[in-house]
């Protein structure tokens, strides 16, 4: 789990992403942030551009379109976590462009669209042990999106 956390993490600093949170997945984050064992902070964009002082071109323009960063972390009790996640980004405009379930662990993967730009993504992960949300704010094409797959590949 410790792996796939360290992995979405080096997406979501790698990954471009969108603008304009939905009041659903707003909804749901301010309703359990403040729940005891959670950890969750935001990463303001000006943080984010800080990192490509010492990146390679692609990275810079990668970095250089996200708006901001939010993680939401639960290493106990995450019962139905993932479940009122993934119920509030589908009742908002967001499209599942992942979904993956191996065994207890699932990861969600959906984007909210404007026209042929992303505007923000949410990355949901859940195993036995623990649940992660990331929501990643910018703008984006698919293009910039695919490389960024690439590189994390």
């Amino acid at each position: 789990m410790k792996r796939i956390i360290s992995l979405l993490i080096a997406v979501t600093i790698l990954i471009p992403c969108f603008a304009g949170t939905p009041d659903n997945f707003r909804q749901f984050y301010r309703k359990y942030k403040s729940d005891k064992g959670v950890i969750n902070f935001t990463v303001p964009g000006f943080v984010v551009k800080l990192a490509t002082i010492k990146q390679d071109e692609e990275t810079k323009e990668i970095l250089s379109n996200i708006s901001s960063v939010k993680l939401f972390i639960k290493e106990e009790n995450t019962q139905n976590l993932f479940n009122a996640a993934n119920q509030a980004i589908s009742n908002s405009s967001y499209k599942a462009l992942l979904v993956v379930k191996d065994g207890s662990s699932n990861v969600k993967i959906a984007a909210k669209m404007d026209g042929d730009q992303i505007k923000q993504f949410i990355i949901l992960v859940e195993d036995e042990e623990s649940f992660v949300a990331i929501q990643v704010r910018g703008k984006f094409n698919e293009k910039t999106l695919q490389r960024i797959i690439e590189e994390v590949s």
